[in-house]
């Protein structure tokens, strides 16, 4: 099995402009059920049309017993890989497994090492819920999440701790002042909580891709009630990778007699209760980053747009349309944002130039143009 060290890698690679590949994921111990888990990497420098991923599996991160995951072209997966772990099951379940890639062309061959291990577990049964006294509670769907041994847990602010996770939540709550449709007031920060799953008293992770198997309900206090508008309260969850508060989902509802808010979402993570301001126009649109990588950027955002928003499409330089964006894919949050992968209908990653994208909504229609740059 190909052996490479990943950090010395790296930077030969960079000076040579030669790609490599970072996996990832998992960053720590996670526990998945048995089902799917998207293995995430991120592809640096220039890469040829030939360039091939190969996927393992490997209980000690040294690549000499690895198990083959999959092998494909970078064009058909370019920055994830959906592990259909019913379909290519590990050789033994319940037990922790690294999982490393080779990045490989004519010219060049590189890996990468998970940082952390994932465990697939066999034997979830069942769902699961928790609450405190103030009204909070998070109730997972049945076959989900949580066998015998692991639990749901809710923290508060004051109970997060590790300067790391303290450092993100400050530097989210600093970038919402960009974003002229959503306040933030220090008095929300009695509704911001952590729902996580612990096994053995320690956090535990699994596949977050839960489609509307997860309802939280999260309070709000007199003093919300009395200087916001009630019916702008909404429910954001962190996105620890952009730094970013952003909307949990567009299935949310008010309750104003108990000041609770339900909120539907597909991941557990850190939640807060902002304001936002119902959006009818396009005067305060922005969009960002601009020139646009798909590769490091990960999504090209365009925010705010107005609550009517139903399609976004986006053409070529030559005027043809290459991607029809919509609220039904999950594409288009409502009152908030667009956002585009930088891949086409076929969910091939576009070659560089100027695109332009057309908003339409019962309140008017609203275009602009960008650059991909990879």
């Amino acid at each position: 099995m190909y052996r490479h060290d990943a950090k010395h890698t790296a930077n030969y690679e960079l000076e040579n402009d030669f790609p490599f590949i970072t996996l990832l994921n998992p960053k720590a111990e996670e526990n998945t059920q048995v089902g799917n888990y998207t293995v995430r990497y991120k592809i640096k420098g220039k890469t040829l049309p030939n360039t091939t991923v190969s996927l393992y599996y490997d209980i000690d991160n040294q690549g000499y017993d690895g198990q083959i995951i999959s092998f494909f072209s970078l064009n058909e997966n370019r920055d994830k890989y959906f592990w259909d772990i019913t379909k290519n099951p590990p050789k033994e379940y319940n037990r922790y497994y690294y999982i490393y890639a080779i990045l490989k062309d004519d010219e060049s061959t590189t890996s990468s090492y998970s940082i952390g291990k994932i465990k697939f577990l066999l034997n979830n049964k069942v769902g699961g819920a928790a609450f405190l006294a103030d009204g909070t509670r998070v109730e997972i769907k049945p076959n989900v999440v949580c066998a015998d041994d692991y639990s749901i847990a809710i923290k508060k602010l004051e109970e997060i701790k590790g300067k790391g996770k303290l450092y993100v939540i400050s530097k989210a709550k600093d970038n919402i002042s960009q974003f002229k449709h959503i306040n933030y007031d220090p008095i929300f920060n009695s509704t911001l909580r952590e729902f996580l799953v612990t096994h053995n008293g320690k956090e535990a992770t699994f596949n977050k891709d839960i489609k509307n198997g997860i309802t939280l309900i999260i309070p709000y206090s007199e003093e919300i009630e009395e200087k916001y508008q009630e019916d702008d309260l909404r429910v954001f969850y962190l996105d620890e990778d952009d730094k970013l508060f952003k909307l949990a989902s567009n299935n949310q509802k008010v309750d104003k007699d108990k000041n609770l808010i339900t909120a539907i979402v597909d991941h557990l993570s850190i939640y807060m209760i902002l304001s936002k301001k119902q959006v009818n126009d396009f005067n305060n649109t922005t969009a960002y980053p601009n020139p646009f990588n798909p590769i490091t950027d990960n999504v090209f955002t365009i925010t705010p747009i107005p609550d009517t928003t139903y399609k976004v499409k986006i053409y070529d330089l030559r005027g043809r349309l290459i991607r029809t964006l919509s609220k039904d894919n999950g594409e288009i949050t409502s009152g908030s944002e667009v956002i585009w992968d930088g891949r086409n209908d076929s969910q091939k990653i576009v070659a560089d130039g100027i695109y332009f994208y057309l908003i339409l909504s019962e309140d008017g229609s609203y275009s602009g143009k960008m650059a991909v740059e990879k």
